[in-house]
């Protein structure tokens, strides 16, 4: 019985931890610096969508992937709807730092022409330069 119940609260945990993934917010100069810690999967995409509608009001995210090693498809759509829906209502978002599988998902799903920039300064000096 130990280890059923053990089992079950493992999983439980397990299960808590992708449905809210922990998220760095770094508000500087104009523009928020928006930086998931973990993978993103599906369980976490609710709570992904809501950090990211409300960061976005600023008008102007990065998306540093830098600690994002996978992504799932369901989060990797949700995650490139609210980029075109951002910058639709004339917002700037600029993905920067991501690895090649994350980016490679993330650019299938998104469907258009998507940058990831090598580094959060030069998606800075992008977000600057757009808005001059």
């Amino acid at each position: 019985m130990g280890l059923i119940v053990g089992c079950v609260l493992h999983l439980a945990l397990l299960l808590y931890q992708q449905s809210k993934p922990s998220i760095q917010l770094t508000k500087e100069g104009g523009f928020t610096l928006f930086s998931p810690q973990t993978d993103l999967a599906f369980p976490g995409v609710e709570h992904l969508r809501q950090q990211l509608t409300a960061v976005s009001k600023n008008g102007k995210v990065i998306l540093d992937l830098g600690l994002v090693r996978r992504i799932d498809f369901t989060a990797a759509r949700a995650l490139a709807t609210l980029v075109k829906g951002i910058r639709a209502k004339g917002g700037i978002v600029e993905v920067c730092c991501s690895n090649e599988e994350v980016f490679s998902t993330l650019s299938n799903v998104y469907g258009e022409e998507i940058h990831n920039w090598d580094t959060v300064q030069d998606a800075i000096h992008s977000v600057n330069s757009d808005v001059v």
